[in-house]
């Protein structure tokens, strides 16, 4: 049963949420007002929260700042800050109870809560003492509250207070969150070693027609690869494979959807703004969740204004601006994780092939605590490389042991630099604090108040001279991995000629160096559309980069339009694939609700390369080369087949030729149901994770229903029905007075705070809301225990 406090607010919380209009700062749960006291303390800390709940801290000193950080992230998102390290950590059973133990035996096998207890070991004093700092604030503003969390009281249980090693936990947990390249590599094993060297280069082939690279790191345009003749390939013998699109599954479930994730920035120089001004805007697009990832906040001491979204747990600002310089991310999605194949003694199964011969496996023990339930004993066999984590299945659907190698399993190539670019001035110092930050590898624009910009890469680069890192491969041969070697090349670009940067999770560098970073690009289309206005872009202000941030206009459906519409005469006579017709002729390039044209192509789009990638498998298996699902990678090398026609590439079935296939796959689309507006399909739930275990009353305060909204996985506005923007910030660094953030949700993690979801109709709407937080609407002071004797409780 709630407590009276909670029932008491819950009125004024929901009639108050989800407004563009500020609630104020009522939520009795939390400080806003009087004095709290801490030893940690070096001098008084004020703490302003405006309208929205977004903090000022004004400091003496930098760790009383982060002090005060840590403070507030605790009283407004503990449970949010105590789910990212359970996760990192594998220790989430021991809050949620039994169900979760499988989830955490498979994390514990990285043992990330002794690599994140290395990393705070081998830190700097002063990074130590930064962590201490903020750790003790948290612990603060924890013990500050008048109640705890309401979740805490949903599972029964009590919050256990914040240790340094759990910032460096969180860090990790963005880390996992945003690599799956291991996962990839074992999905695509089976697959890489059985298809033929040529057919292989040419499904893996990067290189696509709307590919947008950073001008400045590409010598010259690339060509694409030849289609695999008959001799390579033909599917035209096979028996026809079944049908498996799933007309009302999610757009995200398709392989372009885990390609292509969202995320985009860019900056463009004063040469292309109303009055010389650089401006950066950058949308980091994740899983969209109740409370998102990231925590507005203003933090100010002597020398320094910083000022953007925070992640509760890890002190600073992630993605700002400090006055000078401002800088955003986008995920790299390079190729960051290596499977290293173990090879098991066929005559002795506690023995792995090494160059030295057959050694025998050790092994850790790791205890997984679960609520309600007696611990669970994790063994896990280790080798001179590492913990036996992963699995795949080889070409001969053999299942074979793996150690996983990660930049975040080895702590000595962790830091939390990023604090560095809190005193960058320039550009360039910006992105040398950049290169030097080894947390997850990001595409980093910057700006500068001087009009001038730059891009790079941060996090350890993979260097693999002599290694494929798209397959696993083994080191019984006396070989090294890349974490053993010196990182590979860091791209940089500074002021191009175009006098604008961009990224969009695609492929930015040019194709020698882009094999070095990865291969699972996102598709370019994203890239192409940002590139093309900005190229047209003059004397552009804040509020325009917002409106090309909420662009759902999608280049990348081009191709296809004119695939079908080849197919599909203006004479057409049949019925179905003349509404067809219509609805695409009538589309107006837009991932608009009210549209049904892009409801029609998207569909026909996934039906026809599932139906190719799925025959290049069947052809696979019928040569006797492997087995394995489907041979997706890329959109590209498909597309190019449909509108060459290539004969040995047609499917076999009832289609003697393409025109024919195409119309056959256009029509069952529309029988299935296609013919709908957008909106119908992309319709959005914004939830707590623990939605699902609340019961049905709390479960529904934990979810925003926003229902249709535009957007497309390829347009610059990612929208589906979990995943978007987790952020939109457009800023230039000298003028936040003029910068925009919006964020879904609010700044509270609490759902009976009227900031639980008070900043979500701004995110919705598009509406700009300022980067600055506005007039203060509650005020209270952290003040040093020695000026206290009396502690206030």
């Amino acid at each position: 049963m709630f407590t009276l406090t909670y029932v008491v607010c819950l009125s004024f919380c929901l009639a108050s949420q989800d407004s563009l209009t500020p609630p104020q700062v009522v939520d009795p749960t939390l400080r806003t007002s009087g004095e709290a006291t801490s030893s940690y303390l070096q001098e008084p800390v004020q703490i302003d929260y405006d309208g929205f709940g977004v903090p000022t801290i004004r400091a003496e000193y930098r760790n009383d700042a982060f002090f005060a950080e840590g403070f507030v992230h605790a009283q407004n998102r503990f449970s949010q800050m105590d789910l990212s390290r359970r996760i990192a950590a594998g220790e989430l059973a021991a809050l949620v109870g039994p169900t979760l133990v499988a989830r955490d035996q498979m994390v514990r096998g990285y043992r990330l809560r002794s690599i994140a207890q290395e990393v705070v070991a081998q830190m700097s004093e002063a990074d130590r003492t930064t962590l201490d700092t903020y750790s003790a604030g948290v612990n603060a503003g924890l013990n500050d509250l008048t109640i705890a969390p309401p979740e805490y009281t949903i599972l029964q249980t009590e919050p256990e207070p914040w240790k340094p090693e759990d910032t460096v936990l969180v860090m990790l947990a963005f880390a996992m969150l945003l690599e799956d390249s291991g996962q990839t590599e074992s999905a695509n094993a089976a697959m890489f070693r059985a298809l033929p060297e040529e057919l292989r280069e040419y499904v893996y082939s990067p290189i696509a027609r709307n590919d947008a690279p950073i001008r400045q790191l590409e010598a010259r345009r690339p060509s694409l690869p030849r289609i695999p003749p008959r001799e390579v390939i033909s599917l035209r013998d096979l028996p026809p494979a079944p049908p498996t699109i799933d007309p009302n599954r999610d757009d995200e479930d398709h392989g372009d959807g885990e390609l292509s994730p969202g995320s985009n920035n860019w900056v463009v120089t004063g040469s292309r703004t109303q009055d010389g001004r650089a401006i950066l805007a950058s949308d980091p697009h994740l899983g969209l969740t109740l409370p998102i990832a990231w925590y507005r906040i203003r933090l100010i001491w002597p020398g320094r204004d910083l000022v953007g979204i925070s992640i509760p747990g890890i002190p600073g600002i992630t993605m700002g601006s400090n006055g000078h310089v401002a800088w955003g991310f986008t995920n790299l999605t390079g190729d960051l994780t290596d499977l290293i194949e173990v090879r098991v003694d066929p005559d002795d199964a506690s023995r792995y092939q090494t160059e030295d011969g057959w050694e025998p496996f050790g092994e850790v023990i790791e205890t997984i605590d679960v609520q309600g339930g007696e611990p669970v004993e994790l063994r896990l066999k280790t080798t001179r490389w590492g913990v036996v984590n992963a699995r795949f299945m080889d070409e001969k659907g053999i299942e074979r042991p793996a150690v996983t190698e990660w930049f975040a399993l080895h702590p000595e190539l962790i830091n939390l630099d990023l604090f560095d670019i809190e005193n960058a001035k320039t550009t360039e110092e910006a992105i040398e604090a950049l290169q030097g930050w080894h947390g997850p590898p990001q595409n980093a624009v910057v700006a500068d108040a001087d009009g001038k910009i730059g891009y790079t890469v941060t996090g350890f680069l993979p260097s693999r001279p002599g290694q494929d890192g798209r397959a696993p491969y083994g080191l019984w041969d006396g070989g090294v991995s890349f974490t053993q070697r010196d990182q590979g090349t860091r791209p940089v670009a500074m002021n191009p000629a175009e006098e604008f940067l961009l990224t969009a999770n695609n492929r930015t560098v040019g194709p020698r160096l882009a094999r070095q970073l990865g291969y699972a690009w996102a598709n370019p289309a994203r890239a192409k559309r940002i590139e093309d206005v900005l190229a047209t872009t003059t004397d552009t202000t804040e509020e325009e980069m917002l409106a090309l941030q909420m662009d759902p206009t999608t280049v990348g459906l081009d191709s296809w339009k004119a695939i079908i519409l080849q197919a599909i005469p203006e004479d057409e006579e049949d019925p179905t694939l003349q509404s067809a017709r219509e609805a695409i002729v009538t589309w107006n390039g837009r991932a608009d609700t009210d549209q049904v044209g892009i409801t029609v192509l998207d569909r026909a789009r996934r039906a026809m390369l599932d139906e190719l990638s799925q025959g290049v498998a069947a052809w696979a298996r019928e040569e006797g080369l492997g087995d394995f699902e489907d041979a997706y990678v890329h959109e590209e090398p498909y597309l190019r087949v449909i509108e060459d026609e290539s004969p040995n590439w047609l499917p076999q079935g009832e289609a003697e030729d393409w025109r024919t296939w195409v119309r056959q796959h256009v029509r069952d689309v529309v029988n299935q149901g296609s013919l709908v507006p957008w909106g119908e399909v992309n319709q959005v739930t914004i939830a707590s994770p623990l939605a699902s275990m609340a019961p049905d009353a709390m479960a529904r305060m934990l979810k925003i229903e926003a229902g249709p909204q535009s957007g497309y996985w390829n347009a610059p506005k990612v929208m589906g029905s979990s995943f978007g923007a987790s952020a939109r910030m457009v800023v230039s660094p000298g003028h936040e007075e003029d910068g925009i953030m919006l964020i879904p949700g609010g700044q509270s993690g609490n759902p009976f705070s009227p900031h639980y979801r008070s900043l979500n109709s701004s995110w919705i709407e598009g509406k700009p809301l300022p980067l600055l937080p506005g007039d203060t609407a509650a005020t209270f002071t952290l003040v040093p225990a020695e000026s206290h004797p009396k502690d206030d409780e």
